[in-house]
């Protein structure tokens, strides 16, 4: 068997359960090596994550007027009409992988002690501690 969705039919957006029923009722219906067959493909689509995710991805696009299609963006939700992207949708999107580096443009100094943090204590309580220091 090639692709199970392709080969049965099946939906690549359909739940686990969606698959149980739907291979289950063919099931029913099939004889010995028909069900080994199904066997096979339910524990691939259901019990192996990776391998459902890499068969939908290569699952021939759907021609079906009634297939699930993705959401309409806001916009075009509240209007209907389809909308060309923003300027700022269009920008290059900064690099996770830079975010995430250590080195970063701006030098960070150390965390001030959490006694004189503005954040926690405010900044009309570190003006009272800094004068009872004095």
């Amino acid at each position: 068997m090639k692709n199970p969705f392709d080969e049965l039919g099946l939906s690549p957006l359909a739940s686990v359960d969606e698959i149980t029923a739907e291979l289950r009722d063919r099931a029913e219906d099939a004889g010995d090596d028909g069900r080994k067959a199904l066997r096979k493909a339910w524990e691939e689509l259901t019990m192996h994550p990776r391998s459902r995710l890499a068969l939908s991805l290569t699952t021939f696009p759907s021609t079906d007027e009634r297939a699930p299609r993705p959401p309409p963006r806001p916009a075009e939700a509240a209007s209907g009409v389809p909308t060309s992207p923003s300027l700022l949708e269009l920008l290059p999107r900064p690099s996770v992988e830079a975010a995430l580096t250590s080195q970063s443009p701006e030098p960070r100094g150390a965390l001030p002690p959490i006694a004189e943090d503005r954040l926690a204590f405010g900044d009309a309580a570190l003006e009272d501690r800094r004068r009872d220091k004095a």
